[in-house]
This record gives structure tokens, sequence and C-alpha cells, in this order.
């Protein structure tokens, strides 16, 4: 048995952080003693490892804790919508970079005018992926670019 301290000297997580997986009930320690110290075994060390490892798969606690209850068929179509996410924030951080590059070799001499013609073609682009390459769905699109370009421009 380990105490909350060498739970957390371990495990690198805070000991409040450990008390607040208690009190959500995402790990619970093995023991309390009466006078309220915690005490975790190897299957609590175990659950707070697979915690962690989604952690840093960037699932979000609630999410963690129906990973841990669910079937694996569940789990599985968990972690494909979890894929997904991750894979849309990787595009977005990319395009986010690509925009920083541009800007470096213009040596941060890009106007307002040019990012936003840069901006209409990336909503082009996401029209075209969610929505086909549809009148209605440009349209819609490009209104929408319109109105925030427009208070940006103020």
């Amino acid at each position: 048995m380990k105490t909350v301290k060498e739970v957390s000297r371990l495990s690198d997580v805070s000991i409040k952080t450990l008390h607040y997986y208690d009190k959500i009930v995402l790990l619970k320690p093995t023991i309390v003693s009466e006078n309220g110290y915690r005490y975790y075994d190897g299957t609590a060390l175990s659950r707070l490892q697979m915690i962690l490892y989604f952690r840093d798969l960037s699932f979000p606690l609630e999410t963690i804790k129906t990973l841990l209850m669910c079937s694996r068929d569940d789990r599985y179509i968990l972690l494909g919508q979890q894929l997904a996410y991750l894979q849309q924030e990787s595009r977005a951080l990319t395009q986010k970079i690509n925009r920083l590059k541009h800007l470096q070799e213009k040596k941060g001499g890009l106007t307002m005018l040019s990012y936003i013609k840069e901006e209409v073609l990336a909503f082009q682009k996401e029209a075209k992926e969610k929505l086909g390459d549809t009148e209605r769905g440009l349209s819609r699109l490009y209104r929408a670019h319109a109105r925030r370009a427009a208070v940006c421009c103020r």
C-alpha cells in the first residue's frame, strides 16, 4: 500500500489532483484510514496509470471515467472519436503553422487584406469538404466570412 504522498511522487501527480480524482470518483483510494489518510494498492496504481495514459491522449476526465467502465466495443468507438478529434486539431495546427511561416516569409508585412483572402480560400476549401461544391453552401460560408471580415476591419 502506498500513501497519497508516495503515489504523488511516483506518478508526478499532485496530491490535490489525487484528492480531486477521489472526489469525482475517478480514482478512489483502496483504503481510507480512520484519520483520513488515503492508501492505494497495485490495482489503484494501475488505474491511475490508465488515467494518465488517457489524459496524455487529451481525453476529458468524464470520458476517461466512461472509458474505464465501458465494454471493449464502446471503448473502441470512443477511441475512434478521439482520434478523429485529434486529427482535426492537427489539421488546424498545421494551418496555423503554415500561416505563421507565410507571415515570416513576408517579414511580418502581411496586410489584413491578404490575410482575409487566405481565410476566404481556407473557408472555401472547408465548405467544399463539408458541404460539397454547392453554390448554396459556398454562399453561406462567404456571407459568414464577410460578416467576420467587416467586424475585424472596422
